[in-house]
């Protein structure tokens, strides 16, 4: 022992670890200890599983308090966990938890929940995770919100209260533990610069301990965060990684193979990808799992081959993969699938919510789904989502999942809103990360949507240029899903199709290449009546009740007064004619001044009429329910205009021009138009 204290490379760690053990009476039992776990991560980067749990299980035996018999608990049931010995490791867990409560050790209780939640159960198992969270956060962290925290609030917390107090006992296992635990607690977008920062620290703990399996761990999970970031040094890293890994052991050579395969068809080198997941499966191991597969679905759907993926996600569900519906989904929305779309979207609802290593992939899954069944309000949820993250990347697993630049998928939903020329400034920022990143594949996925973002916006040319170098580098990539598409037509494209449509109580209006929404309102429906019979006159008692009734066919059908002679009420006629011109000229302008000022004078001259005639309150054509029913309409669509101005001041503007209101309303474009009503 004492040998190889002094000259360690002449005894193995595992060869020190045995004497350590048969000699525990006559050493300190946390140098035993501390052997043993040594031995034990040396094992497990050497990817003798069975070794390592060895080690920890002697460790076990010789740990002589409780903090110690309580950290290799969990140690080994981590390990055990792994191994799909579940039922063990779940018994040690709740062990080390009661260590920790006899003890009165918070940072030991905030440790051993931090491992629980690593586990991802559900049912009782979850509940005790979650009352351990909590029962360490408060201890820990003082549990004085006014409103229970949520699960990720608290993990931060804890990790971040962990951290302080680790370094300040200068403890680097237990400063190790907590920088992984909240590297995982912040995955996600807008965590990369620090998860960098923190690989950056743990890399230097690594070197300080002599733990090379740390040390390439962290080398491999800076690159991804670098990535994340839209750093193009992520590949210089990714290369400092592969000289780490190559003085490692057979876990660090895995590791190595693995991100090669995610670099490689990353940057559409799909041979070299594939060549990289041969060497992943000779290695074979029951740690990785749907790994594998997993890899292999990923490269192929940024292949555009679907039918090749489709049946993956059920051999992942059987390896342990959780969430193969979301898999489905996506899948199925790549290849432009609607039906099976809405049918697998409702499963990956329901499996929600997802853990923070699935929740990019899960945020492109339904990004894809929405551009798919043109959902709206799923976009518009999305954006808001997505939005703050412009210049970022969609990174899942740990690096193992490569989503694409969070601008291209901002890009499509501006796009599925009918905003293009917004989309098309995300698609071209898009394509510029991707130049930067060499990702050749997302590079030619983000300007092909551009070609046709272009193509929608009339600018033929630039779409036509642009789809020729998008389809040669398609070809040369073999990127089926977009050799497969049709390329955009060189020739004029059809007219843009103006909207003017309700779904429930919204409705679409789109016109000049713009789209707005605005809520239900009796204007926009008589608005949309016009528009569907241009040039013809409609009476505005039936726009005030189209579906008819005792108003609107008393209006409609009363046939005047025969006290005044024809000359008197075809002057009256003029006159009101004239008025009711004004009117809605003033109205349509925004002069309310000058709608008010004429509508006294008309209302002045109608009752002058009723005087004249004798015949006050019965009904008359130019009476009561007639102007009733002109006020009303023309007041509706004035106050539909005036609030269209604000939000679409192009379309407020083409039906001011083409929209006459009176006792009769009509819509008379100077040329005819095309309309989805």
């Amino acid at each position: 022992m004492r040998a190889g204290e002094h000259t360690p490379t002449l005894i193995g760690v595992a060869e020190r670890a045995r004497h350590a053990y048969l000699a525990h009476a006559e050493l300190d039992p946390k140098q035993v200890v501390r052997l043993l776990l040594a031995a034990a991560k040396d094992a497990g980067a050497r990817m003798a599983f069975e070794e390592s749990i060895a080690h920890l299980r002697r460790a076990r035996e010789r740990a002589a308090d409780d903090r110690g018999q309580a950290v290799v608990a969990l140690e080994l049931a981590t390990a055990l966990w792994r191994s799909e010995a579940k039922d063990e490791a779940w018994l040690l867990c709740e062990e080390a938890v009661a260590l920790a409560r006899r003890e009165d050790n918070a940072n030991l209780l905030a440790r051993a929940a931090l491992t629980l939640s690593r586990f991802g159960t559900g049912g009782a198992q979850r509940e005790f995770t979650v009352h351990v969270l909590r029962e360490a956060h408060e201890k820990l962290c003082g549990g004085n919100a006014a409103e229970p925290l949520s699960l990720d609030r608290i993990r931060l917390e804890l990790t971040a209260r962990a951290t302080i107090l680790a370094r300040a006992d200068e403890d680097d296992d237990a400063l190790a533990f907590t920088l992984w635990a909240r590297h995982d607690a912040i995955w996600g977008l807008g965590s990369g610069a620090e998860r960098e920062r923190l690989t950056d620290e743990l890399a230097a703990i690594a070197r300080r301990t002599g733990d090379r399996e740390n040390e390439f761990f962290a080398a491999s999970l800076k690159w991804v965060a670098m990535l994340e970031q839209g750093d193009p040094r992520y590949l210089d890293q990714f290369h400092a990684f592969q000289g780490v890994a190559g003085e490692g052991v057979q876990a660090a050579k895995l590791a190595e193979a693995i991100d090669r395969n995610i670099i490689c068809a990353f940057r559409g080198r799909f041979a070299e990808a594939g060549e990289a997941l041969a060497a992943v499966e000779i290695f074979g191991s029951n740690d990785y799992g749907y790994m594998p597969d997993q890899l292999r679905w990923s490269a192929l759907l940024v292949q555009g081959r679907f039918a090749e993926a489709a049946d993956l996600p059920a051999k992942m569900a059987d390896a342990g993969f959780p969430h193969p519906a979301l898999l489905r989904t996506l899948a199925a929305a790549l290849a432009g699938d609607a039906a099976t779309t809405r049918h697998e979207l409702s499963e990956a609802l329901a499996d929600g919510p997802y853990a923070r290593a699935f929740t990019p992939l899960w945020l492109r899954c339904q990004a894809q789904a929405a551009v798919v069944l043109e959902d709206r309000a799923a976009a518009e949820r999305l954006l808001r989502e997505l939005s703050p993250h412009s210049g970022e990347w969609l990174v899942s697993l740990y690096g193992c999942e490569l989503s694409g630049p969070v601008d291209l998928w901002t890009g499509l939903l501006h796009k599925t809103l009918g905003d293009h020329e917004t989309a098309a400034a995300h698609f071209t920022s898009a394509a510029r990360s991707a130049d930067r990143l060499r990702a050749r594949p997302w590079a030619v996925e983000a300007r092909n949507h551009l070609a046709g973002t272009l193509l929608d916006l009339g600018d033929t040319d630039r779409a036509a240029a642009l789809a020729d170098v998008v389809s040669a580098e398609a070809v040369e990539l073999g990127l089926h899903h977009i050799t497969a598409r049709p390329r955009p037509a060189t020739s004029p494209p059809p007219a843009a199709v103006n909207e003017f449509h309700r779904t429930d109580a919204v409705w679409t209006l789109r016109f000049a290449g713009r789209e707005v929404r605005m809520p239900d309102a009796k204007g926009l429906r008589d608005l949309n009546f016009l528009l569907s019979r241009p040039g013809t006159e409609i009476p505005a008692a039936h726009l005030l009740a189209p579906d008819g009734g005792q108003e609107s066919e008393a209006t409609r059908t009363f046939s005047g007064d025969p006290i005044l002679d024809d000359t008197a009420k075809a002057a009256y006629r003029r006159r009101l004619d004239h008025l009711d011109e004004a009117i809605a000229a003033a109205a349509l302008r925004g002069d309310d001044a000058k709608a008010a000022t004429l509508d006294t004078e008309r209302a002045a001259l109608l009752d002058e009429l009723r005087t004249s005639t004798g015949l006050s309150g019965r009904t008359r054509r130019l009476g009561d329910e007639t102007e009733r029913a002109r006020k009303a309409v023309t007041a509706r669509i004035r106050d539909t205009l005036r609030k269209l101005t604000a939000l679409h001041p192009e379309l407020a503007d083409h039906l001011r021009r083409t929209i006459t209101t009176g006792s009769s309303c009509s819509y008379q474009p100077d040329t005819p138009m095309t309309w989805r009503l």
